[in-house]
Formats: C-alpha cells, structure tokens, sequence
C-alpha cells in the first residue's frame, strides 16, 4: 500500500513516501531535497541516503557538507572564476563561491512549494516547484523549477524535473542532482561500474580543458578501494545496463541508476571520509556556461524536463 504524508517534526515539514519497504522524506524548505531514503532489509530499516539532522543543521552545514542531496541549478558543479557571457555581456554570479569559482547553482538552499501529493495501488508521487525571480545579480533570468517524485513498486524511485523559461528571451540552463549514497559499509568495500569509458578531462581546478580522456576502471563492476574520483564520465549509450552501479557484494545490496539522455554525464565525487559517495547525473558539463558542454538554450515559456530512476535490490546479479 503507498502512502503520501504531509507530517511536521520540530516545526520542519516533511514530505512522506512509503510503501511497505520504503520511507523516502522530501523537505521542500531546504531545497526540495530527499533526505533520506529508507529500505526494509532483511527485518530492519536501512538509510542508503546521507542527509541531515535537521533545518538547523541543512541551514548552517549544507555547503560545508558537501551540498549533500541538493538540485543543481541552473548551473552544475563550477562556474570558472563565477564568470560567463552572454551575447558579449559579461555576468558575474554574487552567491556561494569555492575559492574564486562559484559552484552547484544558484537554488540548492531555497525553498520550494509543495504543490501536490498523490498515492494509489502503484505509486507514491510528490511535486514541489520553486520560482526563482532572478534575484542573483549574475543571472537575472525568472524561470520554475519543479521536481516530482515517483516511488514505485520493487523499490523504484523515479525523480523528473521541469525547468521552465518565464524571461523575455532565450537563457542558458542545465540541470543536476548532488545526493550522497551510502549502503552502510565504507566505499572502499563496495563495487562501482560505471557505463563510460572516457572522462571529460579537467584542469587542477576541476575546469574542463575540452579534451576527454579514456578510463578503463569500472566498466565492470570492481572494489572501490582507495581510488579517489572526483571526475566527470561521458555516458555512453551503446553500452547495455544502467548508467551506474553501486554495491555491497558481501551484503548483498546494490543500486542501480538509469538516467534518460537528458542526463548524459555522472559526476561522481568520492567524499575524504569514504563513509559515502555522490552520483551526481548532470545535464551538461562542469563550467557550461563558458564551454557550452551540453548547454541548453530555453526560448520563452519553452520547457525541459530532466529524468532518472534508482532501483535498489538485495540480491546481486551480474552487475
């Protein structure tokens, strides 16, 4: 049986997705987030998502924890120098900044309405919708970004969004998600395969110099070990399976991803305390706004919408 539940808990509001092995919380204050996903294993509930206590602590901690769950827009990952132009006009972005280049977008700590929830005999759905009004003076473009979640039966969640262009004219956009997986072990003892064989290659400071490199690691699945990623793959179509795999072999557990096209590079960022790792689908590649890697151009009131399924299984086939 699917439920969806508007509950407050210390005067936080929480969205509430669940079935009978499932309990996913949405916090539309703290940027539409999912903040945890719970999963029934074997007789006991396991959190395979890294998020926070509180609003408190979403409040003062989330760009010091890594923008942990946030959506990415209307930029992913870094803006170089947290400059760009359009038609000539160079713009420069006033919010957060890593050393000098700006990073993750521009609504990741906003709030969003929550606009609907729904629930049947197959499916769970929330939708929530932020209007951001141009108010960051280096992208002063109105546009809406709404998100739907979608649980679903076998342990399927599926998460689309919708950007939309209420500007006078075209503006530059791409989409992306920042959540941190964890499966309860250290990543070193998990399996990743990942469906790519090439890197956009980055400069020292992660800026992508235009080139893209061949990476032989983790076109099958293979222990995470030591290897520190912080790197950006080109998704490859012609390769069978999901975009990504994430396992504990030894428990038994993993997590498949399956973005669409509109999704056509996984960032993915091993964290220094190797107690989790984000996959991050992304729409276009770091610093797009300068290199045009997968930018998108909206006309006025034309819409995008962005999709990807997570599947999470107990049993490990051939990954």
């Amino acid at each position: 049986m699917f439920k969806a539940e508007l509950l407050e808990k210390d005067g936080l509001h929480i969205i509430v997705l669940s079935d009978r092995s499932n309990r996913i919380e949405i916090l539309p204050s703290c940027g539409g987030i999912m903040n945890a996903w719970q999963i029934m294993v074997e007789g006991a509930w396991k959190n395979i998502v890294s998020g926070y206590d509180d609003q408190l602590d979403f409040d003062n901690n989330c760009e010091k924890k890594g923008f942990r769950g946030c959506k990415l827009s209307p930029y992913v990952c870094r803006i170089k120098d947290g400059k760009y132009k359009i038609n000539e006009l160079e713009h420069t972005i006033g919010k957060f900044g890593f050393d000098h280049h700006n990073i993750h977008g521009l609504i990741y700590n906003s709030v969003f309405e929550n606009t609907s929830t729904h629930s049947n005999n197959t499916e769970a759905l929330a939708s929530l919708v932020h209007h951001y009004k141009g108010n960051d003076i280096g992208y002063p473009y109105k546009y809406s970004i709404e998100i739907k979640y979608k649980l679903q039966s076998h342990n399927q969640l599926i998460i689309e969004t919708k950007l939309t262009n209420h500007h006078t004219e075209a503006i530059p956009i791409s989409d992306g998600w920042h959540p941190y997986f964890t499966l309860g072990s250290l990543i070193n003892d998990c399996t990743l395969k990942i469906k790519s064989n090439t890197l956009l290659e980055f400069d020292a400071e992660l800026i992508p110099t235009g080139q893209v490199i061949i990476y032989s690691k983790f076109q099958d699945a293979e222990l995470i070990n030591n290897t520190v990623l912080d790197n950006c793959f080109v998704l490859d179509p012609a390769m069978e399976g999901p975009a990504c795999v994430f396992a504990d072999e030894v428990q038994g557990i993993k997590l498949e991803i399956y973005p669409d096209d509109s999704y056509p590079y996984l960032q993915i960022y091993t964290p220094d305390d190797r107690q989790s790792i984000a996959i991050e689908n992304l729409s276009a590649a770091p610093d797009a706004f300068n290199n045009k890697i997968g930018l998108i151009y909206l006309e006025p009131e034309e819409e995008k919408v962005f999709r990807t399924k997570y599947v999470f299984s107990e049993v490990i086939g051939n990954t």
